[in-house]
């Protein structure tokens, strides 16, 4: 479960940052 919710948060947090050319 914790790790899902990390995962979650992690794409949430993705979408809020500015996607950056790697």
């Amino acid at each position: 479960m914790e790790k899902l919710r990390s995962s979650i948060l992690r794409m949430k947090k993705r979408e809020l940052t500015p996607t950056l050319p790697s």
